[in-house]
């Protein structure tokens, strides 16, 4: 049970940030978005295919109903970077390591914090809510027939709090964690520094085992003791040993991943015999395969959702799922507090604010997403408790753009109509370059728009398209001007904390190196808070901060568009969407007499 509480997840690379925090980009449109434009705008609401109620069946309670030997082909719009969960940072390793690894605790779609009972017998906890004491369940085995045991549990926390680990995304809140401690072989035992409201999500996270990865008097941990480096520990993050419910079986990279069902998994057994993973980078190509039966679901974007998916042969075999979500499509601008990576742009929050004014979002939601999504108005959505009505969104509007500029100090030299600035004795050009995930189509369309628009203000806009692990090495060095990816607001939104905290601005997720103390006292405040109604108060103070200072400029948030074969049932939607809720692979299934292929 991948547990992804950071992003989304960075949605990346297709956050993401998942972590999702991970940009879940969709795919290519015509690179002249007025080429695209609809007459009208699409609605799903009228759509036939979009959310039939088969879909969302749940299993019958007689299992002779049920079929249990299909294979089901899966769309990953990237290869993975890694199987193992302490690195993980993109949607598309948390798809697969969902199957193979399983954890403590979970939640349910309206966020709810749960029981794993599948792997817990009992728990309880201090009155003071310091300290937890959670009983494993006997018998529970990894998947090499290895005994899984409270001593994995210590151990996985000691990898993630281990600083030689460069793991540091995945400390935003487990830092608040005093110790980890196996009192015996099933009982393991978390003490907090401090009572704290979001205690009880320190607690999630996939378990690893101890006995692969090993402890720090092991000899590959001496040698290598970030675990990452070493032949050995690269081995296990490409052919994990977990204690999910499928195991681990091949890996082609770039090609597809197979699991396979663990018939001694301890809970829920899967309804598929084997899930295989398909790398397919090109939408349009993953669509001609969805519809040909080679894929029986993938992620597909506003544009192949409204025109590209009411033709017969998607019909023979295709439903479309699409619902709101909590995550949203930003572009990020190089803040950073060092000197030697200072931005000559965006460290003015005029600046940023001008680029806001600049951005014609309302025609980006017209031509782009067909109406599938809303103009985001920062990092909480609506419907959710701590968003804030109250905040104020910056309109497209030119004038005011340049009279940011013009304050700011970047001046239109009339000769060739550019703005420039002398900064340390050097005169300076507004241009630069946004970068963008492989397979986004939502970039290169709203680049395309932005460019016109900056440049009748004088600025120059250029875009540059990178692999997903070559984006986030620019993003951590600081090697950037701007770039564009999606994040998700996490199960609570102290997990966001990472992306805004200036302690995480140089050397965790805040690539945008944002900086602000009230921002800051409100994430250490919300963390002590247990009234409900106070912490929402503190995360709707925080919304409005951040809006105002744009760190990030908020372009729209981010509705699901996928497309399922229309045999499967048991899906489940939740704020984040449709794999956000664990276990929701586990609940697809299909009737016997129903077979996908």
């Amino acid at each position: 049970m991948k547990l992804w509480t950071g992003l989304l997840i960075l949605l990346l690379a297709g956050a993401g940030c998942s972590y999702q925090g991970e940009d879940s980009p969709v795919a290519a449109p015509s690179d002249d978005p007025a080429k695209t434009a609809p007459a009208e705008l699409y609605s799903p609401d009228k759509d036939p295919l979009v959310n039939p109620d088969s879909l969302f069946q749940k299993a019958p309670a007689e299992p002779e109903k049920i079929a249990r030997d299909e294979t089901l082909v899966r769309y990953l719009k990237s290869d993975p970077g890694t199987l193992n969960p302490l690195f993980t940072s993109s949607v598309y390793e948390t798809y697969v390591e969902d199957t193979l690894f399983d954890g403590l605790f979970t939640f349910n779609s309206d966020f709810e914090w749960i029981i794993n009972e599948s792997m817990v017998e009992s728990w309880e906890k201090t009155e003071d809510h310091k300290t937890w004491t959670v009983k494993l369940r006997a018998g529970l085995k990894w998947h090499d027939g290895h005994p899984l045991t409270a001593h994995d549990v210590a151990f996985t926390w000691e990898a993630i709090m281990d600083d030689a680990v460069p793991t540091k995304t995945l400390r935003s809140g487990r830092d608040q964690l005093e110790s980890v401690t196996a009192l015996d072989d099933l009982t393991v035992r978390f003490v907090h520094k401090e009572a704290l409201p979001t205690g009880k999500w320190n607690m999630l996270y996939s378990i690893l085992p101890k006995h692969i990865i090993g402890d720090k008097n092991d000899e590959n941990r001496k040698k290598d003791p970030s675990l990452k480096k070493d032949p050995y520990y690269l081995n296990y993050a490409q052919a994990p040993i977990g204690c999910g419910p499928y195991k681990f079986v091949r890996w082609e990279r770039n090609r597809e991943i197979v699991v396979e069902r663990w018939d001694d998994y301890h809970g829920k057994k899967p309804y598929f015999k084997r899930q295989i993973f398909k790398v397919v980078k090109d939408p349009n190509q993953a669509l001609n395969l969805f519809k040909k039966g080679a894929l029986d679901e993938i992620e597909i974007n506003p544009l192949q959702f409204a025109t590209q998916t009411n033709d017969t042969d998607f019909a023979k075999l295709g439903v479309k799922a699409f619902t709101p979500t909590w995550s949203y499509y930003c572009v990020g601008w190089n803040g950073s507090l060092k000197p030697d990576k200072a931005n000559p742009f965006f460290a003015d929050r005029r600046v940023r604010r001008a680029m806001a004014h600049a951005a014609n979002i309302p025609l980006v939601l017209k031509n782009l997403t067909y109406g599938l999504s809303r103009q985001a108005s920062g990092i909480f959505q609506p419907g959710a408790w701590m968003y804030n009505e109250q905040v104020q969104l910056l309109s497209y509007d030119l004038d005011k753009a340049r009279a940011l500029l013009d304050e700011a100090g970047w001046k239109i030299n009339e000769s060739d109509g550019a703005r420039y600035k002398e900064i340390d004795g050097k005169r300076i050009k507004f241009e630069f370059t946004l970068l963008l995930p492989q397979g986004s189509s939502l970039g290169p369309g709203f680049a395309a728009i932005f460019m016109e628009d900056l440049a009748q203000i004088g600025v120059s806009l250029k875009q540059q398209t990178l692999d997903f692990s070559a984006l986030l090495d620019r993003l951590r060095g600081k090697n950037y001007e701007a770039f564009m990816l999606g994040w998700s607001t996490g199960i609570d939104p102290d997990t966001n904390r990472n992306l805004w905290h200036t302690d995480e601005a140089e050397s965790g997720r805040n690539f945008v190196s944002y900086s602000n103390p009230r921002v800051d006292e409100l994430f250490e405040l919300s963390r002590r808070e247990f009234d409900t109604v106070k912490r929402a108060d503190q995360f709707k103070e925080i919304h409005k901060l951040i809006y105002d200072d744009q760190p990030y400029m908020f372009i729209l948030s981010r509705s699901a568009t996928w497309a399922f074969h229309k045999r499967i049932r048991g899906v489940t939607f939740s704020p984040r969407g449709v794999f956000s809720v664990y276990p929701s692979h586990l609940d697809w299934w299909v009737r016997k007499e129903d077979k996908l292929r």
